[in-house]
Order: structure tokens, then sequence, then C-alpha cells
């Protein structure tokens, strides 16, 4: 790979030394959410090889979105759209160790909320992000790119999104106050839930619109300064563990004891600062050379 840079910040990475970058992959892609990492990898290369700056590809092709949505009817009615309630969100909340949460949040929200405001008869942003892309003939390796979508509409009037995208939360909300669950948090894109056994959740999961929403079913434990998000299935089933909150310099060091109880390596201890590279001294760890 000759732009390490460019696929990191793609999605989003923390590689403390590129040097090492085979290795922070190898971690990562042990996690059920990076499961794709080394097709993403595989993508990348040949992206590469047909691109000779990939940087600037990324910077020209958003460039050309950006100028195409400014200038969408979706895009412009949004703006013209002033009687968008102003509903409020949950400024902090605690997680309890004792409970059972439902996180029900809007797939590719920024693209969602404008494609709300894009008539059928039109359908300029396509049926989906993926298609709006593909009007772009755009590389495959950005289709799932969290970071390119955020600089894309994070041009086109992201306060305006924001308040529409929680109409589209206060509805669900709404539509699913029948099954009397508990609102522990409510973000401009997310709702999160507590419940106490899994049957309260079964029917609102089956009958959730996926093309919409997508949903976690999570429980979980604290851990020094941080938490541990505990995945399960609708049946209660055991998924996986994610960290959560963590101090990003110290990720790797959590990474190993917390949910791949592995010892440490020399390269979990490296974290970036002012520029360069440093390493943990923590006293008692046992480490690897």
């Amino acid at each position: 790979m000759r732009d390490i840079r460019t696929f990191v910040k793609l999605f989003d990475l923390n590689v403390p030394e590129y040097e090492h970058f085979d290795y922070y992959i190898s971690q990562y892609s042990k996690l059920k959410r990076w499961v794709e990492l080394p097709q993403m990898i595989s993508l990348y290369k040949e992206f590469e090889s047909v691109i000779d700056e990939p940087y600037q590809y990324k910077i020209d092709k958003s460039l050309q979105i950006i100028e195409f949505l400014k200038n969408t009817r979706a895009f412009n009615e949004l703006n013209d759209d002033n009687l968008i309630p102003d509903y409020s969100i949950t400024k902090n909340f605690e997680y309890s160790e004792d409970k059972k949460y439902l996180s029900i949040d809007i797939n590719s929200a920024n693209w969602t909320v404008l494609k709300k405001y894009d008539p059928e008869f039109m359908n300029e942003l396509g049926n989906s992000y993926f298609e709006l892309l593909q009007k772009f003939d755009i590389h495959p390796v950005f289709y799932k790119s969290k970071q390119f979508r955020q600089y894309i509409f994070g041009n086109l009037n992201p306060k305006k999104q924001i308040k529409a995208q929680r109409v589209i939360v206060q509805d669900l909300i709404n539509s699913l106050s029948k099954y009397n669950l508990e609102i522990i948090c409510t973000k401009s894109d997310e709702v999160i839930f507590s419940f106490e056994n899994y049957n309260q959740i079964l029917e609102i999961v089956k009958n959730l619109n996926k093309d919409i929403f997508k949903y976690k079913l999570f429980s979980i434990k604290r851990c020094e300064d941080f938490k541990i998000n505990i995945f399960t299935d609708e049946f209660g089933n055991y998924s996986h563990k994610e960290l959560s909150g963590c101090n990003g310099n110290k990720y790797f060091i959590y990474l190993k004891k917390y949910i791949f109880n592995e010892p440490l390596d020399i390269r979990d201890l490296y974290f970036r600062t002012d520029g360069g590279l440093a390493i943990w001294n923590i006293e008692g760890l046992e480490i690897k050379l």
C-alpha cells in the first residue's frame, strides 16, 4: 500500500506507527466491526494501482458530489424547510451494568434525511447512498467509508440535517411508545432504550424498517475509565465485545487485556504525541518482545 495515511483516514483507524501497519490491521481484523477490513485493503490496493494520487482523487470526487447535491431539489427543499420541529437531545446520561439496551439508529443518516426531500418522480439521490456514489463512477473502496460520507454531507447545512434527523428519530419513538420501554438517551440520529427481557423487543426488532434503521442489543461492563459493550442477538445469545469511550492512546493495551485476553506486544504501547512516536512505560506490564 502506497498511501497508508489516506486509507487510515478513510476508515478512521488508529495506527500509531505506519511501519507496523500490518500488525495493527491484524488486531483490528479480529473484531466483528472490522471483519471486512482485509477486503477493504484489497480494494484500496486495487484503487491505488489505477489512481496515481489517492488523496487528490478523494478530494476531487467529494467536491464533485457536494456540488451536485447543492443543486438537487432535495437539498434546496431541506434548506427552505423552516417548519422542522426543534426536538431536544439527551445531553448527559449514565449506563448501568444491571440493564440491557436496545439502540436504534438511522442508516447513513445524512443521506437518509436528505432522501426524505427527494420526490419519487425525480429520484436524484438514488435508492441508497451507494446508488448515489455510483452516479459518479467512484471506486467501491469509498462505499463503506463513513469519513468520506461525513465530509460530503458536512458541507451541506449539517445543522439543518441534524434537526431533520431528530424528527425521524421522534417518529420512531412515537411508533414504539406502545411497548413502554424506558428511553435512556435520544440523539439526533439514534435512540437507546433499556429493557428487562428479550421477549419485550423481539417484535420491535422483527418489524423494524431495515432500509431506514439498524439496531444493536448490548449490556455494559465498566473497566477503569471506559466501558465494554457486550453485544447479543435478539434472543440474548452472546455475539461479541467492543471497547467504548477508552483513551485512544491506550487502545491496543486495553484491547489485548479486556477483549482478546492476550499478552501485550511492544507495539501495543506505541502512541503519537506532538508529531512523534511515544511509548507507554507502565509498571507491572508484561511485554512480549
